[in-house]
């Protein structure tokens, strides 16, 4: 048994990084964002999972990962438009490069360095926000559910 959390930051990282932009620039995407980041940017964030499942001679995982993407704004000039831009990116992009099972989008299969992507669906989702100094950090939380299937 092997543990696909590696594999599922992998894939979302490829699946993401160079592919969403706000503003006329990439939006950069991280595991561990640098001291001095520049907003806004994408965090690949906590996992978890619900454990094995055995399906015929296989075993199934259902992984759920966390992204966050975090804007900022000076003094008064919040507005919730580029985190919900950037995350309507996010989404969609997630959507289409799954397998297509829970979307119907008739997509490939997705092959992962030990596992293979059986399912992928948009989980709960939130927005915060950040009160600082100078201004306003808004975030939003995205859940990723995944369920993989070991090879």
């Amino acid at each position: 048994m092997k543990d696909p959390c590696d594999d599922i930051r992998d894939w979302i990282y490829t699946t993401l990084a160079g592919h969403i932009s706000y503003g006329g620039a990439l939006v950069p995407v991280y595991s561990f964002p640098p001291e001095n980041v520049s907003y806004p940017y994408i965090l690949i964030g906590e996992q978890s999972a619900q454990g094995e499942d055995g399906a015929k001679d296989k075993w199934m995982f259902d992984v759920t990962t966390m992204l966050h993407i975090y804007t900022q704004h000076k003094e008064h000039d919040a507005s919730y438009v580029p985190v919900n831009t950037i995350s309507s990116s996010v989404m969609e992009r997630v959507r289409r490069r799954n397998r297509g099972d829970s979307y119907a989008t008739g997509e490939e299969t997705v092959t992962l360095a030990n596992f293979e992507l059986v399912k992928v669906n948009i989980g709960p989702f939130t927005t915060e926000r950040y009160l600082t100094e100078t201004g306003v950090i808004l975030g939003k939380q995205i859940s990723i559910n995944t369920l993989v299937e070991e090879d």
